[in-house]
């Protein structure tokens, strides 16, 4: 059951975008 490896990981994308666009 790799879906919820999948959704962590969306989840893990989100914050690092999130970080990324408030550094700039």
């Amino acid at each position: 059951d790799s879906f919820g490896f999948y959704a962590a990981l969306s989840q893990l994308l989100l914050v690092l975008v999130e970080c990324d666009h408030q550094n700039r």
